[in-house]
């Protein structure tokens, strides 16, 4: 074979042309298999929804019901009347306590709680509307410190427990027909409202009557402790 022929002329006379054709085609093919093929391109990300979140009812308000007993102006003269009947209402009423010695001293321990007797005090309200009364006076915090009283133990709000009492007694007065007037004679000593109250006090300005009276503090742990009620 002469010398300086170049190798693509020297296969073209050992290989015949058809089969440099299929080699080339082979060699083309594995060149193309070796070659590292592109990165396939990451799926766009998706913003999956969050699962939704149960978005709880809003509290309806609460709407102070009507009383029973309302006032009026009948010929110019104020009155008291009922509602259910439009009948002049007069105040035929008694104080209703239960005032035991504790330690000593005269409690009023009507609503405490282990005390409150809902059924005796049913026989009481049905003696007592049978005798003409169609009103009682409670106290509603002269239990005011200790256990069973209406300040809670953890000095955290007001005794579950007692707002039960209370509860049961206005029950007991609307099957015997009877009106109560509840009386709040002070801050419960317990349940944080007397400390908020007195938080203002100090040296020149004394505690418990004047600071329950006269300051902001005290204006709202009354209305806090008027609320929890």
């Amino acid at each position: 074979m002469p010398i300086g022929l170049s190798i693509q002329e020297k296969l073209m006379r050992i290989i015949p042309v058809r089969a440099l054709r299929g080699l080339t085609l082979v060699l083309l093919l594995t060149v193309a298999c070796n070659a590292e093929s592109p990165a396939t391109p990451a799926p766009p990300a998706t913003n999956l929804p969050l699962p939704a979140t149960a978005t709880p009812s809003p509290r309806p308000a609460w709407t102070m019901p009507e009383h029973r007993i309302g006032a009026r102006a009948l010929n110019g003269v104020g009155e008291l009347y009922d509602r259910s009947s439009s009948e002049r209402f007069v105040v035929r009423g008694a104080n209703y306590v239960f005032v035991p010695v504790d330690g000593g001293r005269y409690s009023n321990l009507l609503l405490m709680v282990g005390i409150y007797d809902g059924a005796s005090t049913r026989r009481d309200f049905a003696r007592l509307a049978g005798l003409g009364y169609n009103t009682v006076r409670v106290f509603l915090d002269q239990c005011g410190r200790g256990v069973g009283c209406i300040g809670d133990a953890d000095n955290v709000g007001l005794n579950p427990a007692y707002l039960d009492n209370i509860a049961d007694m206005m029950s007991a007065a609307r099957e015997a027909g009877l009106v109560i007037l509840f009386t709040s004679n002070d801050l419960p000593d317990q349940g944080g409202y007397a400390e908020e109250a007195n938080a203002q006090a100090g040296g020149t300005f004394g505690g418990y009557r004047n600071s329950y009276y006269l300051t902001p503090g005290a204006v709202s742990a009354t209305l806090e402790s008027r609320a929890d009620r």
